[in-house]
């Protein structure tokens, strides 16, 4: 039979239709707004609909109502093949109706069918949790996951004062049940990732979790616990913790967390401490097992070959010969590259009185512990083989058995690390025994696991104290006060190597040194001055000598010259460490030369050589940077590759060689130019004029000073009247453009736009101090009417990227998603920044007033917390700030780590007022109009400060307003006096 059909093409953005819509189409006067409704079509063919109306906010209620057998049965009795039903709440019960045939009735719901929707509908309620005031997220893992991100929190351990702590500080992340996946350094695996395109499944499922056994029989998964249990997890800055109330009187505490780095100790562990309390009234003979799946040493080699890497896994077992010691999984790889890096689990238990228990049993080989059952109830758990697998992935079993009188608990306590080379020594057989021993030597005394925790906990209080605030939005104040300086932290010291979206071995690595413009002020809080510029030393060390620098690193860098912005971000780190402290000898300290063997050079002749390529020599046709494969958004790809820092420098050479050029002059090209380099030119161009009158090195002073001028008027050749241009284009393209940016380009994929507009065209040219105040009010316009979303600012309008780079990255996606149009809310933060910025300079009191309006209302909307006022439509992390939004689907979309963070926390101390000039204060506030106090604590060099702020309930500022400040009864001036003192100096500022 030849048959021919006629198919209709539907996907989310096209063709589709939203069954919440046609939900309120058909149930007219019953059914609300759509966004209140939750409805699932019951048929492929989308031809009947139900669903349940009135939901604020919405939530996915119909998958779970459908999932209940008895309400299913009656809704598809009820329905038939053709009825739409909608349930309601009414006079504090569900009621329904049914449309069919045009006729729409309210049906009868048996009393036992309602009585479980009502207690569905009422406990959906509690389905996202709670943020404590103390900022920590508590809820129900049992209960439906708002998002990816949502019920993930990051650990991180802390290698101060030990060797390469930027490159081998640990990592980890934990979901709701305790499960992800741990890094020690770079893109090493302690605990698995899971390899497959759930981004959800961020570690191998089995990773920290653990059953009890009693009588041979399986009563309690940790992943999975009945339905009777009830379950808490309680995700904190730094740790999570969970507890487990079973109805037989068995209670479970868990603590997840990295443990601090301590001499001796492995390079990366992560810890989890279980507590196994008995309150019921019989004793308990149980057995606990433990499980977890290491990662491969060499990753690049698993989507390769996924069965060489098992065979070269060789899993080992470490006794001790007098039988006392605990039993160690400690697996060998037996290529020759994977030797010098070893993971292991160490995991012992304690009777109630602190008796040590080892393992009693092991598995070591999956299939042979889950055989046809699954994970969550393995077909052999009730007897561990105590055998070694020829081949497999690392995975391990160990069953610790445990008698439990009335009244008492027991602990176990679960080590996962890495041995590594980069301890300082080869990682032999001796070695690991010697390792082994030093940890099992800390770890048998149960009292050193839970202070280790308890110096987790303490360290985040302390370090958080260097600026603390408290203004009328207790939710801001909970962000910028705990939840900001962690991810900040945790930031700076894994960079984009290892977020929830990340999953695999991706070497990201560190790049640019954004996050620590904010970090630094925690860091030198804690008496970590040194250590920051060390930090910053290590990015000057990635600058090759000629001017560029590595794109990112870890032990070595990579990418030279490929990304034309990560060089230029240095000038702000440096300015800003000696801003804060005070400190201008960081300029003399000397680091390595890039790709040279024992070179090094002075921190200023650095800058100037970064100056010099960027300013003079890798510039184009307008005199501006090359823009490279990319300017900080490594999407918006115009040239292609480009042409990277060594091939480039070999091409400048030939060229001065050829006559083409003179030495100094600029590199001859058509690449494209980049605006938003040329801005962070001016920036860096700004320091160095100062660095080079703080060292007296008059040369430089003048040769950046005279170049001010001639690189301004560069820059203003980018005003196309409306808007900064992005990009210059110099090389013929199809849309015959010399520009990409403001009105005019050509470029618009929408008729009724004049142009494409970037939102860092109108954050740089004003943080950099280009743009004149009638230029900041003219690109208002475009930036409300074009770029504005009811989620915050998109990264740009729609834009034809095809007729500029078949592949441009940002084209690449769909309109609205990721770089191309979405809510990047890195730059919304840079955005409001620059906003708070000219709020506070402008000469316009009402174009102050909605530059600092527009910066407030962006930064509320990118705020973290917001997810809780929608959490099933946004979906972002409440705690932990995720780089995008989707303006289409509201949806707040990862990475978790962006530069969002710091960026907000600076631009809520701007908003504060509270700006550092080389080791001193000063204050000048700019608050939200509705504001009338603000306080502000602060820990930093020049002393310590609380800092009241008091204003009228309108907009002022000290530029129109009457503004006095007080210092411990005393007048001063906006520059605060040094505050050497152990009590705080009190600073009272009244504006208005």
């Amino acid at each position: 039979m030849n048959m021919k059909f006629k198919y209709r093409s539907e996907t989310l953005r096209s063709g589709s239709a939203d069954p919440a819509q046609i939900l309120c189409q058909r149930f007219k006067g019953l059914c609300g707004a759509p966004h209140d409704a939750d409805a699932l079509f019951i048929d492929a063919s989308h031809g009947q609909v139900v669903g349940w109306s009135g939901l604020k906010p919405w939530r996915p209620l119909m998958r779970s109502v459908l999932n209940n057998p008895e309400i299913l049965d009656f809704v598809r009795r009820t329905l038939g093949q053709e009825g739409d039903g909608l349930f309601f709440e009414r006079n504090g019960s569900v009621a329904m109706a049914k449309l069919s045939g045009g006729k729409t009735e309210e049906i009868r719901i048996p009393e036992s069918v309602g009585a479980r929707l009502l207690d569905l509908r009422r406990g959906s309620d509690q389905w996202v949790g709670v943020l404590t005031d103390e900022g920590d997220y508590v809820f129900d893992p049992r209960t439906p996951t708002p998002g990816t991100h949502f019920r993930a929190n990051l650990l991180i351990g802390d290698r101060f004062g030990f060797p390469d702590p930027l490159l081998t500080t640990p990592k980890a992340v934990v979901d709701g049940w305790g499960r992800g996946s741990s890094r020690s350094h770079a893109d090493k695996q302690i605990l698995a990732t899971r390899w497959d395109l759930l981004p959800e499944e961020n570690g191998f499922p089995a990773n920290r979790q653990f059953y009890l056994v009693e009588s041979g029989r399986q009563i309690f998964y940790s992943a999975a616990p009945s339905d009777d249990t009830r379950v808490q997890t309680r995700h904190a800055a730094n740790h999570t913790v969970m507890e487990y109330e079973m109805p037989d009187g068995l209670r479970i505490e868990r603590a997840f967390f990295v443990m601090p780095a301590e001499e001796e100790l492995p390079l990366g562990v992560e810890t989890q401490i279980v507590r196994v309390i008995n309150s019921g009234s019989r004793k308990r003979d149980l057995q606990l097992v433990l499980t977890g799946m290491f990662g491969y040493i060499h990753p690049g080699a698993l989507p390769v070959d996924v069965i060489y890497t098992c065979v070269t896994v060789d899993p080992q077992v470490l006794h001790d010969d007098s039988g006392q010691g605990p039993v160690l999984v400690v697996p060998r790889y037996t290529a020759s590259w994977n030797v010098d890096d070893r993971p292991f689990n160490m995991s012992i238990a304690f009777d109630h009185v602190g008796r040590l228990i080892k393992p009693g049993a092991f598995c070591l080989d999956y299939q042979k512990f889950v055989g046809n059952g699954s994970l969550e109830r393995p077909q052999f758990i009730a007897c561990l083989d105590n055998a070694y697998p020829k081949k497999g992935p690392a995975f391990f079993a160990l069953m610790f058995p445990l008698q439990i009188a009335p009244g008492n608990a027991v602990e176990c306590h679960s080590f996962n690390g890495l041995l590594s080379r980069h301890e300082g020594q080869s990682v032999t057989d001796e070695h690991v025994t010697e390792k082994m021993n030093d940890l099992v030597a800390k770890a048998v005394d149960p009292e050193w696991g839970r202070a280790a925790l308890r110096k987790v906990r303490e360290f985040h209080e302390s370090y958080r104290q260097a600026v603390q605030i408290d203004t009328p939005h207790a939710q801001l104040n909970r962000l910028f006060n705990t939840h900001l300086p962690f991810q900040i932290r945790y930031q700076t010291y894994v960079s984009r190597s290892f977020a929830l979206t990340q999953k695999g071995f991706r070497q990201i690595g560190f790049r640019e040194i954004q996050d620590l413009l904010a970090a630094m002020f925690f860091e030198v809080a804690a008496g970590r001055k040194d250590h920051v510029r060390d930090l910053i030393g290590i990015w000057a060390g990635h600058v090759h000598r000629f001017g560029y620098a590595n794109h990112q690193f870890y032990w070595t860098g990579v990418e030279p010259g490929r990304y034309s912005d990560d060089a230029l971000w240095l000038f702000q780190a440096v300015g800003r460490f000696i801003d804060l402290t005070g400190d201008t000898g960081i300029l003399d300290s000397e680091w390595p030369v890039a790709g040279e063997d024992g070179s090094r050079r002075r921190l200023f002749d650095t800058l100037l050589a970064i100056l010099k390529y960027s300013g003079k020599i890798s510039i184009g046709k307008n005199g501006l940077p090359l823009l490279d494969r990319a300017d900080w958004n490594d999407t918006l790809n115009l040239d292609g590759e480009g042409i990277h820092g060594p091939q480039k420098e070999v091409l400048y050479r030939k060229q001065i060689a050829d006559g083409v050029i003179k030495e100094g002059d600029p590199l001859k090209s058509d690449l494209s130019e980049s605006l938003m380099n040329g801005f962070l030119l001016e920036i860096a161009r700004a320091y160095m004029v100062r660095f080079s009158c703080m060292k007296g090195h008059r040369t430089s002073e003048k040769e950046w000073s005279d170049f001010s001028p001639v690189l301004r008027e560069r820059l203003q050749k980018a005003w196309k009247g409306d808007f900064f241009a992005r990009c210059f284009i110099n090389r013929p393209n199809e849309a015959n453009t010399m520009y990409l940016g403001a009105r005019g380009d050509g470029l618009s994929a929408d008729p009724s736009i004049p142009g494409t507009y970037f939102l860092n065209s109108f954050s740089w040219p004003i943080l950099s101090g280009i743009a004149t105040e009638e230029q900041i009010r003219t690109m208002l316009g475009p930036l409300e009417s074009t770029l504005m979303t009811p989620f915050g600012l998109r990264v740009s309008s729609p834009t034809k990227f095809r007729l500029l780079m078949p592949h441009s990255g940002s084209g690449d996606y769909a309109y609205g998603d990721r770089e191309n149009g979405g809510v990047f809310k890195h730059a919304n933060m840079m955005a409001t920044v620059a906003m708070i910025e000219a709020a506070r300079t402008v000469s316009d009191p009402a174009l102050a007033e909605r530059l600092l309006s527009m910066a407030w209302r962006i930064l509320q909307l990118a705020a973290p917390y917001v997810a809780f006022e929608n959490p099933y439509r946004l979906a972002g992390n409440p705690r932990f700030c995720t780089q995008y939004t989707n303006p289409a689907t509201h949806e707040h979309i990862g990475p978790l780590l962006s530069g969002t963070a710091p960026w907000m926390w600076l631009s809520y101390l701007s908003m504060l007022g509270v700006r550092f000039h080389e080791g001193r204060i000063s204050v000048d506030p700019v608050l939200p109009p509705e504001w009338t106090t603000a306080t502000v604590n602060l820990r930093v060099p020049a002393g310590r400060y609380r800092i009241e702020i008091r204003k009228p309930a309108h907009f002022a500022r000290s530029k129109e307003s009457r503004i006095t400040v007080r210092m411990n009864d005393r007048a001063v001036g906006a520059e605060l006096p040094l505050a050497p003192d152990v009590e705080p100096a009190q600073v009272k500022i009244q504006l208005g």
